[in-house]
């Protein structure tokens, strides 16, 4: 079993600040978490899906008509769910900037609210994670922001 330490309500700066513009507008919905080593998008999703009273890799079906009216099934599989959201997770990478298509297909298909959460790999706040806040901040879907010590929600 994962130990988390959990303590509410952290106001903080994130590292880097200086690097930051409108992200720095923080606010006390930051919950910090201590003593997790996070190695792997699947550990980080484990973690997440743990704090917010979620599971993992749930899949979802559904069918659609192709352009010959043949009835088609598809599935597809969301890294978190719990009752309120849907969230895909994924590393600080090019790969992640799928996550909100994914988010908000799965958010359609659940009827729960679409989260986008990045695990940050490096310490400091990248192009991906700045274009995925924008965008997310613009479609009014939750972000979160993992630093390897907070996860930080917008």
């Amino acid at each position: 079993m994962l130990a988390l330490t959990v303590s509410l309500p952290l106001i903080t700066a994130p590292a880097n600040a200086a690097l930051y513009k409108e992200p720095q507008k923080l606010d006390s919905s930051y919950i910090a978490i201590k003593n997790v080593q996070m190695t792997s998008e699947s550990q980080f999703n484990k973690a997440l899906a743990f704090l917010l009273n979620g599971k993992t890799e749930t899949s979802f079906s559904y069918n659609f008509s192709d352009g010959a009216k043949n009835i088609v099934s598809g599935y597809i599989r969301i890294d978190i769910e719990n009752d309120t959201y849907v969230i895909e997770g994924g590393l600080d990478k090019r790969s992640s900037l799928d996550s909100i298509q994914q988010a908000v297909f799965a958010s359609v298909l659940t009827g729960k609210k679409a989260a986008v959460a990045i695990y940050d790999t490096d310490g400091v706040w990248g192009k991906f994670e700045h274009r995925i806040w924008v965008a997310t901040k613009k479609l009014g879907i939750k972000f979160i922001w993992f630093d390897g010590h907070q996860i930080k929600q917008k």
